[in-house]
């Protein structure tokens, strides 16, 4: 069996070297805990992804098991978020427009992706609460007819597992019914008959620890030839696992690190990676 998640932010906040190590390290032995084979990296652009990879990489312990890929979630001229990766870091980091936050559109990068064979493109969260859904821009309709061969859809994103079950607990989400829908609908994607071609994903979208380890199960034997796993992996479709709820304290950080990424995203006070050649 392998153990993927395709949506993973480091969350680094590069105040020192020391916290960025420290951190960094606690991410790795959170992987060898939740026995992880593939974590896809895929900061915000408009959060150094390049330098995201780059620290995670380096900091990986020796002959550690989980296997780190490079990626990046992208946020299109629309203000949607799209996950573009590969298993090559110079295929994805090599790009400066796809280290451009907001340059290209949603067209751009299915285009993009379409056309280039080493790079594989994710649709996430396309009904998440927040305005960065594809279902914003456009109808399942629409999704559908932008298929090509090999994309992925985020089926689920569990990053909303705990406030989903504070807001049950609470009997909020009787009130807050439009937020509870979109909500649910993140964990458990209806997708309504459409996008039946696309290879369906579950995924973490974890910025904290606690919701590392909710990943995609794909009934494969991992090999150790990079190759070979990486097209078992974006070409077979797997099963949801969800191993973690969340907890309060993390709720707390995670929504605050939401305010902090909209106001880079609002201000557009961010700094942008370089290509790597």
């Amino acid at each position: 069996m392998i153990k993927v998640d395709y949506h993973f932010h480091p969350n680094f906040t590069y105040i020192s070297s020391f916290l960025t190590k420290k951190r960094a390290l606690k991410l790795w032995d959170k992987f060898t805990l939740e026995a992880l084979d593939f974590v896809v990296c895929t900061e915000h652009v408009f959060r150094r992804p390049v330098k995201a990879y780059q620290n995670m990489i380096k900091y990986r312990p020796a002959n550690h098991n989980t296997i780190l890929l490079p990626g990046l979630e992208y946020i299109t001229s629309e203000g949607i978020d799209l996950i573009v990766f590969s298993k090559n870091p110079s295929s994805v980091f090599g790009r400066q427009d796809l280290l451009t936050p907001f340059l290209l559109s949603v067209e751009d990068v299915f285009n993009l992706v379409k056309s280039e064979r080493d790079l594989k493109l994710i649709v996430p969260h396309p009904s998440t609460p927040s305005s960065t859904g594809i279902l914003r821009v456009m109808d399942l309709e629409k999704l559908d007819e932008l298929y090509f061969d090999g994309i992925m859809l985020e089926s689920s994103n569990y990053s909303f597992l705990y406030l989903n079950f504070i807001l049950k607990k609470l009997r909020f989400n009787f009130l807050l019914k439009r937020l509870n829908f979109l909500i649910e609908n993140t964990l458990d994607f209806e997708h309504k008959g459409y996008l039946e071609k696309y290879i369906k994903v579950f995924a973490s979208d974890a910025h904290v620890f606690s919701d590392i380890g909710n990943c995609t199960l794909i009934k494969q034997t991992k090999t150790g030839d990079l190759d070979y796993d990486f097209n078992i992996i974006t070409t077979i479709e797997g099963k949801p696992l969800v191993s973690s709820n969340g907890n309060f304290k993390d709720l707390i950080f995670a929504f605050f690190t939401i305010l902090k990424e909209g106001f880079l995203k609002k201000t557009r006070l961010y700094r942008i990676d370089k290509r790597i050649r």
